[in-house]
């Protein structure tokens, strides 16, 4: 601990700047825990989610928790996870078409590049 007065209350300061710090970091990653686990679920429900992670990321950049380009950089990230889960989900659940969109270019006529390498 520091000698000087005013040093010491800043010391006690950054302490309590860190510890709250560190609860409102914990709270954004629950929340995008809790977005990727409803990737599956009810869509209204993943929506309000979403929001709440968003305005958790926003509000860090305004408290100086986050710098803007991490929280964008997060928020980008959790939508493009989303994105790839949803996408992995319709395809166990539609495996039709992506069948039948690969009989399809298998029948295609094959094209002069491909004629020549032959």
């Amino acid at each position: 601990m520091a000698n000087i007065k005013s040093a010491q209350k800043k010391a006690l300061i950054a302490e309590r700047n860190e510890a709250r710090n560190t609860a409102f970091k914990s709270s954004i990653k629950t929340a995008v825990k809790k977005v990727l686990s409803l990737v599956e679920g009810d869509k209204k429900e993943l929506t309000v989610a979403l929001s709440n992670v968003y305005q958790l990321c926003d509000k860090a950049v305004s408290k100086g928790i986050l710098h803007k380009n991490t929280a964008a950089r997060k928020k980008s990230r959790l939508t493009k996870a989303i994105n790839k889960l949803q996408e992995n989900a319709q395809t166990k659940t539609e495996p039709k078409k992506v069948e039948a969109k690969a009989a399809k270019t298998a029948a295609k006529k094959p094209t002069a590049k491909a004629k020549a390498k032959k």
